[in-house]
């Protein structure tokens, strides 16, 4: 009974390779998209125009979406993976996922350095603290928390305050016009040389 406590579940592998398959699709999204700097030659024969809409059009239907869906799927699945693995030691894996978060907050904010508007890797911090939260609670409280937050109050807020004051606007947080001055320091091809 002690030895089947203490053993872990098993890998499964179908998971890693949806990882593998989710990492590499968000690689192949984001070199197509010069990782989020679009800065294309000006010059070029209109076949390679052609082409490069094809090419780009064809991957982000088949794997932009999806890849970061079942990226942001497997984060959730891993941590619970790792929860019921040391829980099944009679430990708590809450703490040791809160320093893997802290970990994972300093990669994404060097990451993020990089993207004016940030990083995914960063918003995933900020909701694995949520899950830190919701750990130990009843499935009945998750599920109640789960349909809060598929219901977007705060998107709600904007639309009903939109509907009463035709004036207001959502707020602007600048991004636009990052992207705009790094995608013009990325045509020059002298980005590093201006950090």
């Amino acid at each position: 009974m002690e030895k089947q406590l203490s053993e872990k579940l098993p890998r499964v592998e179908v998971v890693d390779a949806l990882r593998g398959f989710a990492v590499m699709a968000i690689l192949l999204v984001h070199s197509l998209e010069h990782f989020i700097f679009p800065v294309y030659p000006v010059d070029q024969p209109a076949w390679l125009n052609i082409l490069n809409d094809g090419v780009f059009n064809v991957t982000f239907t088949l794997l932009a979406g999806k890849s970061y869906a079942i990226f942001a799927l497997l984060f959730g699945f891993t941590f619970y993976i790792q929860s019921a693995n040391q829980q099944r030691k009679g430990k708590d894996f809450g703490y040791r996922f809160l320093w893997r978060l802290l970990l994972l907050v300093a990669f994404a904010t060097l990451n993020a350095a990089f993207f004016p508007a940030g990083d995914v890797l960063l918003l995933f911090s900020v909701v694995g603290i949520v899950l830190f939260v919701v750990r130990k609670w009843s499935d009945c409280a998750i599920l109640v928390t789960a349909i809060l937050f598929l219901l977007q109050p705060v998107e709600w807020y904007h639309y009903i305050v939109g509907l009463f004051d035709p004036s207001y606007t959502l707020p602007d947080w600048g991004v636009g016009a990052m992207y705009k001055e790094v995608a013009e320091y990325t045509k020059e091809g002298s980005l590093w040389v201006r950090i």
